[in-house]
């Protein structure tokens, strides 16, 4: 069992899909309000099929992960089950099931500079072996540019916006949409003003 897990608009969904569509699988996605009750009702037929069975935002029905635990206990066989969520799996109070041992968590974060700019530099790799050739002449990138870099960020969705303003709009509410709702439905925070407030706090200390 493969779970793909990172921030909310980051791509998951979309390599789950290219995936699947790899794999001529269906996926089932719990985000729509219709799907995720169905799972609620029968998650043992949502966790049947042949593999993979792909299933996206899988936290809106945890109850999902109790059907695919039973499942695997009449049978394990690599692949059978492909999940995305934007919700780290440990953080869920609703999960009972540990699935210990047979779930491979594979984290999907924002691009990096290197995908951005489509190169192939593999600075880390080189870095860790030490491979890297030490120059006496200044970086040509400005501190403005860092500055645009840092500010830009590497969402897909946000790198996409035509202006630094309709970005920081989306980012915006991107994080309106956290603290309202996911924060509320993963973890039951009820007041998100008084975390909106939190986490403002805590990004000044940084």
């Amino acid at each position: 069992m493969v779970l793909l897990e990172g921030p909310r608009s980051v791509g998951k969904s979309t390599l789950l899909r290219e995936l699947a569509m790899a794999a001529d699988a269906p996926v089932t996605d719990l985000d729509d309000p219709a799907t995720a009750d169905s799972v609620r009702a029968d998650s043992s037929l949502f966790a049947s099929g042949p593999a993979p069975v792909c299933i996206d935002e899988y936290q809106k029905a945890p109850i999902i992960l109790d059907a695919i635990k039973a499942r695997l206990n009449l049978e394990t066989r690599p692949g059978m089950y492909l999940l995305a969520g934007s919700t780290r799996f440990d953080a869920l109070p609703q999960i009972a099931q540990s699935l210990t041992g047979r779930l491979h968590r594979i984290p999907v974060m924002p691009f990096t500079q290197t995908e951005i700019d489509r190169t192939d530099n593999r600075l880390l790799e080189q870095a860790f072996s030490g491979d890297i050739q030490h120059r006496v002449q200044p970086s040509s990138t400005s501190r403005a540019d860092y500055i645009a870099r840092v500010t830009a960020g590497g969402y897909p969705l946000a790198l996409a916006q035509p202006t630094p303003a309709a970005r920081s709009r989306w980012f915006a509410d991107q994080i309106r949409l956290t603290l309202e709702r996911d924060a509320r439905e993963t973890r039951g925070f009820a007041n998100a003003a008084a975390l909106r407030t939190l986490l403002t706090r805590l990004a000044g200390q940084t």
